[in-house]
């Protein structure tokens, strides 16, 4: 069983909306919680009047509010201002505290461009996979010219967002790009890896034999390509095809098309979920 977190306060009628995360939050404990798992989005929107206000109003704790004017008028930090937040809820152990000092000091010398990078990635993380092509590529045409380093790892990320969305030429491009500008190995790997889901087999062992120097790479993708394997023997939507397939065979086609049909609506709709702008 997990800690039992006592709630404190009201819940809210108005939600505050926390811009760097897209969310509307009801509840102390709410915030805890994106304070807590978005430690790397954190800035001075954390350090806004209008937290104190709506933690105030809506949910009925007047002292916190008050102490959080306090800590503004005395310029506190912003780590300041999240562990008195985490602490009025009694939220954090001792080791996840120390995590989370960790990580906001980690993004405390972001320049904007990286935090828009790491919010970003918050999104990408979250399935709203259109939204973030259009964020990488707008951040990437901005700073292509002036950052090589942050834009490899921009052109890397529009690779695997590509390669979510199953459009694996498009992702191995991307791949090959953040290659050849940040030389990092990961994205080598990806780019065998991309490849690999859509060049016919003898096309893809001469791509890779044309890279004299990577070969150890390509033995990395195929020991990983064969854990991901088994591990997809175990998932749920490998079960639901085994049943499918059970059910076609033994000639229940009522049965079977009435679940393939329950199937793809549902791979629809998360697809329609990815597609939101917001």
């Amino acid at each position: 069983m997990g800690r039992v977190i006592l709630c404190i306060g009201n819940y809210a009628e108005i939600p505050y909306y926390m811009e760097s995360g897209d969310v509307r939050i009801y509840c102390l404990e709410e915030l805890c919680f994106f304070l807590k798992e978005n430690a790397l989005l954190l800035d001075q929107e954390v350090m806004k009047p209008e937290l104190g206000e709506w933690l105030k109003q809506e949910c009925g704790l007047t002292e916190l509010a008050l102490e959080l004017k306090r800590y503004r008028k005395e310029k506190r930090t912003l780590n300041e201002f999240v562990h008195l937040i985490m602490k009025s809820a009694c939220y954090c152990a001792d080791q996840e505290w120390k995590e989370l000092d960790r990580l906001l000091e980690e993004s405390k010398n972001w320049n904007s461009n990286e935090r828009v990078k790491g919010r970003t990635d918050y999104h990408f993380q979250n399935g709203k996979y259109f939204y973030s092509l259009r964020a990488y590529e707008s951040l990437y045409r901005e700073i292509r010219e002036e950052d090589p380093e942050l834009s490899a790892k921009l052109l890397h990320n529009l690779g695997t967002v590509y390669a979510r969305l199953y459009l694996f030429e498009i992702a191995a491009s991307y791949y090959k790009q953040a290659y050849d500008l940040g030389g990092d190995e990961q994205s080598l790997i990806a780019y065998f890896a991309a490849n690999r889901m859509f060049l016919p087999e003898q096309k893809y062992v001469d791509l890779v034999a044309g890279f004299d120097n990577n070969q150890q790479e390509a033995l990395q993708l195929e020991k990983t390509m064969d854990t991901l394997r088994a591990e997809y023997e175990d998932t749920e939507i490998k079960k639901q095809l085994n049943d499918l397939a059970q059910c076609k065979n033994s000639g229940n086609m009522s049965e079977y098309y009435s679940r393939l049909e329950e199937l793809v609506q549902s791979r629809i709709a998360e697809y329609r979920e990815s597609a939101l702008e917001r």
